[in-house]
C-alpha cells in the first residue's frame, strides 16, 4: 500500500518506496553485509521492480524507503505487512546510515503502527545468523515464540505488544533527543 505523507524524524525520514526505488532497493539487498540476513533478494532489478509494482497494491502492506535528511541520499529500507487485525508483521529493515538513523527509522516506524494504524501486536522474525538482532531481542527481554523457517534460512519468531515495543524503542529515543540538541537540530 502506498502511504502518501512522510514519517519526519530529526535524522530520517521515511516514504513509501516508488518503482523509481527498484534499483537501490536491489542493490542494498543484494548488499554482502545484508543478504545474509534480509531474506532473498530479487534476482534482477526488473523482478525488484515488478515486486515494488505489487507491493503497493498490496492491502496492509507498508515499504518505507528511509532517506538521511541531511544528504537527502536513500540509506535504507523497512516495513510494516500482513496486517490481520490488530496485529502486523515487522521487518524488512536494512540501513546503511549510522546507528542514530537506523535507531530513528524504527521509532518512526512504531509511530506509525501505534498512531496511523493503530495495531496492538507486532510479529517479527529474526535469522538466527543475524547474531546482533538476535542478542539485542534478549537484551530487551523478547521471548522466542517458535523457530521457524523463513526463504530457507532458520529463524527466531517473536510476537511482542505494540507497548512491549513502545518501552523498548525508550532509550533509543532518547539518544536521538540528546543527539538532535547536541547538533542544534532542535
Amino acid at each position: 500500500m502506498i502511504y502518501e505523507k512522510k514519517l519526519v524524524g530529526k535524522f530520517v525520514t521515511l516514504r513509501s518506496i516508488t518503482p523509481e526505488d527498484a534499483e537501490f532497493s536491489y542493490n542494498i539487498r543484494r548488499d554482502p553485509r545484508f543478504v545474509e540476513v534480509t531474506g532473498q533478494p530479487a534476482y534482477t532489478i526488473d523482478a525488484q521492480l515488478s515486486y515494488i509494482i505489487e507491493q503497493r497494491k498490496r492491502k496492509g502492506d507498508y515499504y518505507f524507503v528511509t532517506i538521511d535528511n541531511l544528504t537527502k541520499n536513500k540509506i535504507g529500507l523497512i516495513g510494516v505487512y500482513d496486517i490481520i487485525g490488530n496485529s502486523a508483521e515487522t521487518g524488512r529493515e536494512i540501513c546503511i546510515g549510522d546507528a542514530f538513523c537506523a535507531m530513528e527509522a524504527r521509532c518512526l516506524l512504531q509511530d506509525f503502527i501505534r498512531d496511523v494504524l493503530q495495531l496492538e501486536k507486532l510479529r517479527f522474525v529474526v535469522y538466527k545468523k543475524n547474531e546482533r538482532v538476535v542478542n539485542l531481542c534478549n537484551n530487551l527481554g523478547f521471548i522466542v515464540k517458535e523457530e521457524t523457517i523463513r526463504s530457507g534460512m532458520p529463524c527466531f519468531y517473536y510476537e511482542i505488544t505494540v507497548e512491549e515495543n513502545e518501552k523498548a524503542l525508550e532509550k533509543s529515543r532518547k539518544l536521538i533527543y540528546d543527539r538532535a540538541v547536541k547538533k542544534k537540530i532542535i
